[in-house]
């Protein structure tokens, strides 16, 4: 029961790291290009399909 604790907070805290760099370095994330843009600001999507 613990290993199944302990899968799902580790699944729960991960994120993709590339739209995270992107966001911390004052980009907005193009959801539907999969890329980091300077110039625009871009709506977050719960679902896509970047990875």
């Amino acid at each position: 029961m613990k290993n199944i604790v302990l899968l799902v907070v580790l699944l729960a805290g991960c994120t993709d790291s590339k739209i995270d760099a992107c966001l911390d370095d004052g980009g907005s994330y193009n959801y539907e290009k999969c890329e980091c843009d300077f110039e625009v600001n871009h709506e977050y999507k719960e679902v896509h399909s970047c990875k």
